[in-house]
């Protein structure tokens, strides 16, 4: 008979083998698969700790292992850039020439460089011009003008490459499909919690009905207050052993304190929960961490118009404010949710407290909480006299979405007057 077809060659990789199963992304794996085979350019964004490198190492897996023969015949590849503060597109083509184990002997010219002797982006982009190679750019935010000029450069002239990127933002280039990596919602959040506090801890049960009603209830809002960032759970997870979940639960008032004990092969960023926040508060600019600080005054959010009373003053224009919340938006820092007149800014609950504590440094505090008091106090006077009548639905709908503000205010005032302050 016919001797039997050769096996197709396996695709060259370097993707990581996970050493723990992935929970809660099934849907979000078939949507990027969607948008893998229609875009070349992928970008995951979405807050620290929330899973992207994990999502796109997955999605890459799922894309090498169900390539057609020659598909991916030069590989999928995972290129590392978080160890480069500042770099150039050369120092990142560097990287990726280095993972993909490209020597740099690439042609001496190319068409249309106008040099003799191209830069080495443009070399690599030569070598790379009749391959068919999926490439994860993984942690681009603190290169990102340099690895949106090299992955342009690269997509432009390799017809055969992808690219999945990942990082806090998206990379600006036409053609580019953001996906948005979301916290896990709540039965995945406690799921994850549970496997991973199993592991650490003998005895636990996996089973999310298992425990007690206490305990579920701690585990619940451990999960809440952790906002459903993975990494938060997985740090979380390490201390149940050592306090249960109940006085876990209680000490998140004190979080930073108590999530300090990562994986001991996890990057140093992702070791304690304050290392992930101190890694995206890092690549602000002093503007952006004014904002964000301020944010930090409201109470479960806030609409853009208390953002732009709050947050200008000393070292920010009021007309600035919508660009730099905006900008937070983007970097994942700060979260739209729908309010009832139009869009509202509120930060995941560890973003808040970490601001928090950047706000009691600042010799501004007492000027922030004062413009908090007065935004609210004129929104409570204006609605006063709205509260009866025909258009009071509205207004009832502000104030409960106002509720937290509102509290923060009136305690505010309370402690002035009960200190004779102005």
């Amino acid at each position: 008979g016919p001797a039997p077809a050769p096996a197709p060659a396996p695709v060259p990789s370097n993707l990581p083998v996970p050493l723990t199963p992935l929970v809660g992304r099934r849907q979000a794996l078939a949507d990027l698969a969607r948008l893998l085979a229609d875009a070349r350019l992928v970008t995951l964004t979405g807050p620290g700790g929330v899973g992207k490198t994990r999502l796109a190492v997955a999605a890459a897996t799922t894309e090498r292992d169900g390539a057609r023969p020659g598909e991916l015949a030069d590989g999928a590849w995972l290129v590392e850039f978080s160890g480069i503060r500042a770099g150039t597109p050369a120092d990142l083509a560097q990287v990726v020439a280095a993972t993909l184990g490209i020597r740099d002997d690439a042609p001496s010219s190319l068409p249309g460089t106008g040099s003799a002797t191209p830069s080495l982006p443009h070399r690599l982009a030569a070598a790379l011009r009749d391959r068919r190679t999926l490439l994860v750019l993984d942690n681009c935010e603190q290169v990102v003008d340099a690895a949106a000029e090299l992955a342009e450069l690269l997509l432009r002239t390799a017809p055969g490459l992808r690219v999945l990127a990942t990082g806090q933002e998206a990379l600006g280039l036409a053609g580019e499909a953001m996906f948005l990596v979301e916290p896990l919602p709540p039965a995945d959040a406690v799921r994850m919690f549970m496997e991973r506090a199993a592991a650490a801890t003998p005895g636990f049960p996996r089973d999310p009905e298992a425990p007690a009603e206490p305990e579920r209830r701690a585990v619940a809002e451990i999960c809440r207050r952790l906002d459903g960032i993975p990494l938060a759970l997985e740090l979380a997870a390490t201390r149940v052993r050592a306090l249960g979940v109940r006085e876990l639960a209680g000490r998140l008032n004190d979080r930073f304190r108590v999530l300090t004990f990562g994986q001991r092969g996890a990057p140093a960023r992702q070791q304690t929960l304050r290392a992930v926040i101190d890694w995206s508060w890092e690549l602000l600019s002093a503007p952006e961490r004014i904002v964000l600080r301020r944010l930090a005054a409201h109470s479960d959010g806030c609409d853009l118009a208390a953002a732009e009373a709050v947050c200008a003053g000393d070292g920010v224009a009021r007309d600035e404010v919508l660009d730099l919340v905006t900008r937070l938006v983007d970097r994942s820092l700060v979260v739209v949710v729908d309010g009832p007149v139009g869009p509202r800014y509120r930060l995941l609950e560890s973003v808040a407290a970490y601001a928090t504590e950047r706000l009691h440094e600042m010799e501004d505090l007492t000027a922030v909480r004062d413009r908090h008091l007065r935004h609210y106090r004129a929104l409570a006077e204006e609605a006063e006299p709205r509260l009866r009548g025909a258009g009071q639905r509205p207004w009832l709908a502000r104030l409960d979405a106002e509720a937290g503000n509102l509290r923060t205010a009136l305690d505010e005032g309370v402690r002035r007057a009960a200190a004779g302050e102005p």
